[in-house]
């Protein structure tokens, strides 16, 4: 809802539009995401829905799929090879789950694999000229479009080390040269921006050092594997990370093979390997930044298990030629077959699993009307916008964002920038406290509380701390306003939405306390 709601703002008001329900925090406008809040603008502006904000990623993964299959038949893979290839990414939770956000990982998967079709289709300076350009528009997409050009070095030079070097150096002029550009017009809207940006950075670990990465990387790629999860929904992936770490494993010896090199699905193993760099270098570990491995992971597996086996000598089809020699019952006939079909077995088997991952999954969180674990976000959001009079400001969660009207909304991410609480401030009246004032000047009649999860919260800082920042700022000033001034209009079960933290989900009755609030015109002595 965050990207959708800042979409929305772009389309209507251009590039220098920032988020309209953020007051306390500081944001500054860029252009680094201003591709993506158009395309998405316009879905959000025909509708203001969850759907309408997730389709540009759900349309985008349809076209990766069709990038997908024919990206394997033009490395060589027979067609079941790439459709079964297909399929398997089609049916991994991940993919699936990232198909259905609101957010720009899928987009940049398309870039990815669009440009690696186009690499296999042209190859030389043209090709790397090509496969550069058609990665520009990602540069207005998402950041995260660096990870997407290392990945694809891997493909660069096939003739001498000269035309490597050639190739590399016209592959990395285009994307400098376009990311000259969008610094640029970013410097347009906001003059400040290499500071503000700078500053971010620091926020999310960008500067951090390699120790520092090192550690964070592993404790990363432990919640991924374990499903440790905070905010993220963290879907079953061990299968998936067990694959990569065989895979890697099976790759780095062969660099140094003579009879792997030029092979085809090394090359999709050390894209892989360029990923997992490239997310290092970067040390902001995000979970749906797991997406960009899975297309690397299934294109190896369609290529190399086969390639792998007869390169080595070591497959079925010499033990069978040898068992022909002293049984003629063996018969020419089974030559190659095993490694001919090795990869269909493996994709098959992903298939199977990912498929039975997936199914459970959905089923865990499809509506019910029987008391089941899912529930019906359209309903949720249409009973707020009946409860809440249009116009009128609220403050509530981003995820009941599609409930409200441009500029309705004020956040309790937000309030992680209001001033610490001060031992003076503890002897004014509620109203003069920062929180008290902050519900005065934004004029806020509205409170959608998520009140077991603001309690557990409070009640276990600073472990959760990173949502909304130490509530102590607000949430003993809450408590004292609501009994004041507020009157609790209804109560709206939730197991999901009115919990954030995924570890807490289904695990208690959560629920969405509605509350309207008569402040006074200004801050007076409480009671009186």
């Amino acid at each position: 809802m965050w990207l959708a709601s800042l979409s929305r703002t772009v389309l209507q008001e251009g590039p220098r539009a920032v988020e309209d329900f953020f007051v306390l925090t500081d944001r500054t406008p860029h252009f680094i995401k201003f591709l993506y809040h158009l395309i998405q603008g316009v879905f959000v502006s025909l509708s203001w829905t969850a759907g309408s904000a997730r389709l540009p990623s759900l349309l985008a993964a349809l076209a990766v799929l069709a990038f997908m299959y024919v990206v394997v038949r033009r490395t060589g893979g027979a067609r079941l090879a790439a459709f079964l290839a297909t399929a398997a990414l089609a049916l991994d939770v991940q993919f699936f789950y990232i198909s259905h956000l609101g957010r720009q990982e899928m987009l940049l998967v398309l870039l990815m694999l669009a440009a690696l079709a186009v690499r296999l289709r042209w190859s030389g300076v043209r090709g790397a000229l090509y496969t550069a350009m058609l990665l520009t528009p990602g540069l207005l997409v998402h950041p995260n479009i660096f990870i997407v050009a290392l990945a694809l070095l891997p493909w660069f030079g096939r003739e001498s080390f000269r035309q490597t070097v050639l190739e590399l150096l016209v592959y990395a002029a285009v994307l400098a040269g376009a990311a000259v550009l969008v610094a640029g017009g970013s410097l347009l809207v906001d003059g400040g921006f290499f500071t503000h940006y700078r500053d971010f950075g620091e926020t999310v670990g960008v500067f951090a050092g390699a120790l520092a990465r090192l550690q964070g990387g592993w404790m990363f790629a432990r919640k991924i594997f374990l499903q440790h999860a905070g905010t993220y929904y963290l879907p079953p992936l061990q299968a998936q990370l067990a694959a990569c770490a065989v895979l890697l494993l099976a790759a780095l010896p062969a660099l140094f093979y003579k009879k792997m090199r030029g092979c085809l699905w090394l090359k999709a193993a050390l894209s892989l390997l360029a990923v997992l760099a490239a997310i290092f270098v970067i040390g902001k570990y995000s979970p749906p930044s797991i997406v960009f491995i899975l297309p690397w992971l299934y294109l190896a597996v369609a290529l190399g298990a086969a390639d792998i086996w007869q390169r080595l000598g070591r497959t079925a089809a010499e033990t069978l030629d040898r068992q022909s020699q002293s049984s003629p019952r063996s018969g020419p006939t089974a030559r190659g077959r095993w490694p001919h079909w090795l990869p269909l077995i493996l994709l098959s088997g992903f298939i199977v699993l990912n498929g039975g991952v997936l199914a459970a999954e959905l089923h865990a969180w499809k509506p019910s009307t029987q008391g089941g674990e899912g529930e019906d976000y359209a309903k949720l959001t249409a009973e707020l916008g009946r409860i809440i009079p249009p116009g009128q400001t609220v403050l509530s969660g981003l995820n009941t964002g599609f409930a409200f009207a441009p500029g309705q909304l004020r956040v309790w991410h937000d309030l992680a920038a209001l001033p610490a609480r001060t031992a003076e401030q503890e002897l004014l009246p509620v109203l003069e406290r920062p929180f008290g004032r902050f519900l005065l000047e934004e004029n806020i009649s509205w409170l959608v509380l998520p009140a077991g999860e603001l309690e557990l919260i409070y009640s276990n800082r600073p472990v959760w701390n990173a949502l909304y920042g130490n509530p102590y700022r607000f949430y003993p000033d809450l408590l004292e306003l609501l009994a004041l001034y507020g009157t609790k209009e209804a109560v709206l079960p939730s197991r999901r939405y009115a919990m954030r933290l995924v570890p807490y989900m289904q695990r208690d009755n959560w629920f969405m306390a509605v509350y309207r609030l008569k402040l006074p015109a200004e801050p007076q002595a409480d009671g009186f």
